[in-house]
């Protein structure tokens, strides 16, 4: 999944839904399609005076016990459930080694005006890659993420990279008559603030919450291209 970042009037939005600070240079900035491995701004809970901050990262999670800033699997979707491909027993987001210590101690929200599928064989875009958005002028949909603090060598230098995944579910009946698997587990701002705070006990508490605040987004959909080989 790739997904587009805001323009100048939603950041503006977001600004005054978050109180938080944004560059005035940055609002300037026109939005654009975010892909994995790309860099962008995300919400997360602030250590400074400010409540939340909008800090860059990169969009796909480099676990903290990595040995490199890079890995070699898809690591920009975490899946609030799935079916472990090697032993097929469904596990919980917090039982995926990648996922487990970010799920308990770093929450992120991740801002988007659209989000970017593909529906290969099946659905009513079959053989065609599609955009997602909500309906409404200068709407902005909250994704519930996690992210990573890895430390180590890059280029000789010890350095800090921070990295994001967006926690994606099962679709809603709208998605997979598009023809789509997944989607993103949207938040309303309210549980936003309460993912970002992350005041939950323990895993299991914040997999609840998760499960049961999950908004759905009254959406619409585009197809973008036809999918080459399909």
């Amino acid at each position: 999944m790739c997904y587009s970042i805001l323009y100048s009037v939603q950041w503006n939005k977001l600004k005054s839904m978050f109180d938080v600070d944004i560059e005035p240079e940055f609002l300037l900035q026109e939005g654009s399609r975010i892909y994995p491995r790309q860099r962008t701004r995300v919400l997360v809970k602030s250590k400074k005076q400010s409540e939340f901050a909008l800090p860059e990262m990169e969009y796909s999670l480099v676990p903290s016990w990595s040995k490199e800033p890079v890995v070699k699997w898809a690591s920009y979707n975490a899946r609030l459930d799935r079916v472990n491909p090697k032993t097929n027993n469904e596990e919980k987001i917090f039982d995926a080694p990648t996922w487990k210590e970010p799920f308990s101690k770093y929450h992120c929200v991740v801002p988007m005006t659209k989000f970017f599928e593909s529906c290969r064989d099946r659905g009513i875009a079959k053989g065609h890659e599609v955009s997602f958005f909500e309906k409404g002028e200068d709407s902005i949909m909250l994704g519930a993420g996690i992210y990573s603090i890895w430390k180590g060598q890059i280029e000789g230098e010890v350095k800090t990279h921070y990295s994001f995944a967006i926690i994606t579910t099962e679709p809603n009946y709208f998605i997979e008559s598009v023809g789509h698997d997944r989607m993103p587990v949207f938040l309303k701002p309210e549980d936003s603030k309460i993912w970002l705070n992350n005041n939950f006990e323990k895993p299991e508490t914040a997999y609840r919450f998760l499960s049961e605040s999950k908004y759905e987004p009254d959406l619409d959909f585009e197809k973008i291209r036809e999918l080459k080989g399909v």
